[in-house]
This record gives structure tokens, C-alpha cells and sequence, in this order.
């Protein structure tokens, strides 16, 4: 006991329970005392740690400040399931007294750390448990004493259906022509690149200048095909047209454009690569 010491890092930072701080292969990532979420990182150069705020690098921190209920920050819970390299955050959403919704922080690409939120599961513990491949998969245990195994092949929660939603940013486009910036667009048509995974529906809203418009339905075709006879030069693998987009016409218009892309069937999934936008520049 003689021979160690502790020592103060900073003081303008400070974790807000042993349970938020979650070591990972080469950091430390906690919630410190406002919600933030904050990073250790070794600087090899000097011997110490420096901190950095991965919510304010992803503009996230205004979402946390009304997501979180502060007032129990205390009972966050984090889990770092490694063979995804995700860390997982559970705490109460703004209103509730338990937690009830689940942050994850993905690193699986390197210096671009990205963000989602779940809120299908109530998350009263967290934690890693090894399953009969070895790897270890996340927990959860709910307040009805019910234990949970998340990361499964099925989209459904004890055989009900829930539902996936994402949103992009509105955009004016300019990021692409400084000329679109301010100018209004007259829609045409919005086509989907999308990764094949079940037969399902994707629901599409489509908001211009903040306002909603309507909502496009596309089918998306299943994976995989059955191998027929090939004739090289004449034949398509599986002796099927492969679709990767799909296309539909859209109305409406303005200078910002916003899409929310929605399923709630059960085992459906969908996986969008990309949206393109068919338009015409109004006279303006």
C-alpha cells in the first residue's frame, strides 16, 4: 500500500459511476457527470491520458442532453461486446426510472466512431455472457426479472414484431453542387441501392423544408439464388435478374430535403446503401 498513489487526471472532468466506464482494446470510455461521453487515450509521449468528447466529434451531445434523464445517470451501465467492437450504454430515457433504452457506440471503423440508439429493451443490468460458439454476446435483464440475449439471426422479440427506423439529416444538397444550396428542387423520382436481406417493405417519408410530403413504399428482394445450368457469355448466375435498387416517383418539392426509412413487419430487415435523388432545379 506504500508503494502506489493515486492521481488526478483533471478536475473539469469526472465519471458518474463505476458502472459507465468501459475499458475496450486500447481505451477507456465513460459518461462523465453531464451526460457526456468522454475517452481516455494513452499518450505514449508523455505518460498520461488526455480526454476527448466522442459526442461532440458526432455532433451528439444536444440529442443526449434531452435523451438522458439526468437525474439518473448514475445507474448507467456499459458493456464493450467485443466481437463487434460496440459499446453498449444502457440508461433511462428522459421521464423514466429505469433503464429503458440502450446507447451503442460503434468502432468498427477506425477513427470514425458511429452512433445508435435502441429503445426495445428495458436494460436493469448489462452484461457479457459466453455462448456455445465461445463468443461473448450481450445480456440484458429487464424489471420483470426476464433475461434477454441480444445479437440474434431473428427480428423479432419473443416472437413479436418491432420496429427499425433511421433518418437522415436534411439537406439542401449543396454538398454535391453549390448551386443547389439555395435553390428549390422539384422532385422526380427516389431510387434505393440497398443490401438484399429478407423479402420486406421499407416505408419512406419523405419531408421537404421540415414539412411531411408522403411516404413511398419499395420491396426489396431476399438474398440468394439457386444455381441453374451457366453458359459462360449467356447465362446470369441462378438464371435471374439480381435487383439491387428500386425506383419510384415522387412528388412535392423544396430546398431540404429529409428521409426517414421505417419497418415494423416481423423477421424483416433492410440495409440501405445509398438514396439517390431524381430532380429538376425550379426557375428561380
Amino acid at each position: 500500500l506504500a508503494t502506489w498513489t493515486t492521481k488526478r487526471v483533471t478536475r473539469s472532468v469526472g465519471g458518474v459511476s463505476p458502472w459507465a466506464m468501459v475499458q475496450t482494446e486500447k481505451d477507456v470510455v465513460f459518461v462523465d457527470s453531464t451526460g457526456a461521453i468522454q475517452s481516455l487515450l494513452a499518450v505514449q509521449e508523455f505518460g498520461d491520458v488526455e480526454d476527448r468528447n466522442l459526442g461532440s466529434q458526432s455532433m451528439l451531445e444536444p440529442l443526449l442532453r434531452t435523451q438522458f434523464n439526468l437525474a439518473r445517470l448514475n445507474q448507467i451501465q456499459g458493456a464493450y461486446y467485443t466481437s463487434k467492437r460496440e459499446l453498449h450504454f444502457a440508461y433511462a430515457s428522459s421521464g423514466a426510472t429505469v433503464n429503458d433504452s440502450r446507447l451503442v457506440l460503434d468502432f468498427y471503423i477506425p477513427n470514425k466512431v458511429r452512433f445508435r440508439n435502441s429503445v426495445r429493451e428495458t436494460c436493469v443490468s448489462l452484461w457479457l455472457r459466453r455462448d456455445s460458439s465461445g463468443l461473448h454476446r450481450v445480456m440484458v435483464g429487464d424489471n420483470a426479472g426476464f433475461v434477454w440475449q441480444l445479437d440474434q439471426d431473428v427480428r423479432a422479440k419473443d416472437g413479436t414484431a418491432y420496429g427499425a427506423q433511421a433518418k437522415t439529416v436534411p439537406t439542401d444538397l449543396g454538398y454535391a453542387n453549390g448551386d443547389y444550396a439555395h435553390r428549390t428542387k422539384n422532385a422526380c423520382f427516389l431510387e434505393l441501392v440497398y443490401a438484399p436481406t429478407t423479402a420486406n417493405m421499407v416505408s419512406v417519408d419523405l419531408e421537404w423544408d421540415g414539412r411531411y410530403r408522403e411516404t413511398i413504399e419499395f420491396t426489396l428482394l431476399p438474398t440468394g439464388a439457386t444455381f441453374d445450368n451457366i453458359y459462360l457469355d449467356t447465362t446470369i448466375l441462378g438464371g435471374t435478374t439480381y435487383e439491387f435498387t428500386k425506383l419510384h416517383r415522387i412528388t412535392g418539392g423544396g430546398k431540404y430535403l429529409a428521409l426517414t426509412f421505417h419497418n415494423s413487419e416481423l423477421n424483416q430487415d433492410f440495409a440501405i446503401a445509398r438514396a439517390r435523388l431524381y430532380f429538376t432545379l425550379a426557375n428561380q
